[in-house]
């Protein structure tokens, strides 16, 4: 990452892909288990020379993508991940969040915008057509399940209504990467699990910059390096695997309501 790039979280500015790759590498590929983050090139490719105006994807574009970072999106029948999360550069200046959740078979979009977009149904069905391409891509033509009876069992699901807004025309990368970090540890995603406020309040920006230097600092930055300011409302590291809970934190006059998973306990 570039000095240049660093110096984005100081102020208002857009951040970049080298920004969101490093973090997200850092504290959620790297970190919890059964969990994968895409590069924010993963669509750049996967669209490289595709009408825009169709659903058609470059799978050859790709096809090494989970070869090459987790040896297959399966083995032995079964998926070797819980969720993969691509953060997704759109239009000339927004950050939104893919996620394809393997437990539920779902596939899931999060624009910190706060409304349903046209343009997320591309990034959603070319994720669905990327899955099915590569689950199959060792298995024989002739073998392989019709694509439209196959994507029956993968449901397409806008969470933009539902999720984190914010308030600004700058922070969508902040957004992208706390929703991302949040959800990979099991909170569930809603409108009040943060806000701007939230955001500006415990300085987030400056907190994701401290974070990105531990990187540097520790090749492999412990646990309690990964949690930022917000993690005591985010996690509960004896919650049962089997029970969702709600915590709540006071953050000035803010209060900030988190809903957790099972995947918490990791």
């Amino acid at each position: 990452m570039r000095q240049s790039e660093f110096k984005r979280l100081e102020g208002t500015e857009w951040l970049s892909d080298a920004t969101i790759n490093m973090f997200l590498k850092a504290y959620v590929s790297d970190k919890v288990e059964r969990v994968h983050c895409y590069s924010t090139h993963f669509f750049t490719h996967l669209f490289q020379e595709c009408d825009p105006e169709t659903l058609i994807i470059n799978f050859d574009a790709v096809a090494n993508y989970s070869t090459r970072q987790l040896g297959g999106l399966s083995a032995d029948g079964h998926y070797v991940l819980d969720d993969l999360y691509i953060p997704t550069h759109v239009g000339e200046n927004h950050w939104i969040v893919l996620r394809a959740n393997f437990t539920e078979s779902t596939i899931e979009v999060f624009d910190s915008l706060g409304s349903p977009s046209p343009r997320h149904r591309r990034y959603m069905e070319g994720l669905r057509r990327y899955l099915f391409e590569d689950l199959h891509k060792d298995v024989p033509e002739s073998q392989r399940p019709q694509y439209y009876e196959w994507s029956r069992s993968w449901a397409l699901r806008n969470r933009s209504g539902h999720c984190p807004r914010q308030t600004n025309s700058y922070d969508c990368g902040v957004f992208t990467m706390t929703t991302i970090y949040l959800s990979s540890r099991g909170v569930a995603i809603s409108r009040d699990t943060y806000d701007q406020h939230f955001v500006e309040a415990v300085n987030l920006r400056h907190n994701l910059a401290l974070a990105l230097l531990r990187v540097n600092d520790m090749a492999d930055p412990s646990d309690s390096q990964t949690r930022l300011n917000f993690q005591s409302a985010a996690s509960s590291q004896t919650a049962s695997r089997k029970r969702r809970r709600e915590h709540r934190v006071r953050v000035g006059g803010k209060r900030i309501k988190t809903q957790t998973s099972d995947r918490s306990a990791r």
